[in-house]
């Protein structure tokens, strides 16, 4: 973008592109549109984290700041970090924008999908088999999990399979009443054909976390 925004406008000179401040201008306008669409995620997102907290599942957490790649770390119950990434419907590009912290024992990716017309299905296949996988193989890094909460699930509109089951109940978060979580384990380790070809998931035999 910085070396090549100027042949978006073949019209104008490039040393003229550059002063104008377009760029800057076009860059800021997607900033803003960014932060208006994760609004209403990130306010889901508190309200999630504030009633584990109340309910003893984590000892807290805290946004970890705008200059990071990543949104949220979470000290769990067994004393280990958690850094959590947030996500729309993992339809885009986007999906595969993240960096997972050194300093993190445990990476997730969260998709908060609040577009009534996805198809959560479709969207959790795309995310994990043609993004977050090949990410992850061609990045070389270790994402541990991933959570989806689609905002129609469990309504009339979009039965939650998992609510069939009688027992099942769901859980009253603030203004929401979520059904379980959709959640997925990612490899240990990065796989490989050769030498990893079938990595453990990474929480498999930690029930602590």
């Amino acid at each position: 973008m910085k070396t090549r925004a100027h042949t978006l406008m073949p019209d104008v000179p490039e040393s003229e592109f550059y002063r104008s401040g377009l760029l800057r201008g076009a860059v800021e306008y997607m900033r803003g549109q960014y932060s208006a669409t994760m609004g209403d995620k990130r306010a889901f997102a508190k309200l999630v984290l504030n009633s584990l907290e109340d309910r003893k599942f984590i000892r807290g957490w805290e946004p970890a700041g705008g200059q990071n790649r990543y949104d949220y770390e979470v000290e769990l119950s067994s004393g280990r970090l958690a850094a959590i990434e947030l996500k729309g419907c993992l339809d885009g590009n986007n999906t595969n924008i993240f960096e997972r912290p050194a300093q993190a024992n445990e990476f997730v990716i969260w998709s908060v999908c609040t577009n009534p017309g996805a198809d959560p299905e479709k969207n959790a296949w795309s995310g994990i088999h043609t993004r977050l996988s090949a990410e992850i193989i061609h990045r070389r890094v270790c994402v541990d999990g991933l959570v989806v909460w689609d905002m129609l699930c469990g309504t009339e509109a979009r039965p939650c399979p998992k609510m069939l089951d009688a027992s099942r109940k769901e859980f009253d978060i603030g203004q929401y009443s979520v059904p379980p979580p959709c959640i997925y384990l990612f490899p240990s380790t990065v796989p490989t054909v050769r030498n990893n070809p079938a990595p453990h998931p990474t929480l498999s035999k930690r029930s602590s976390s």
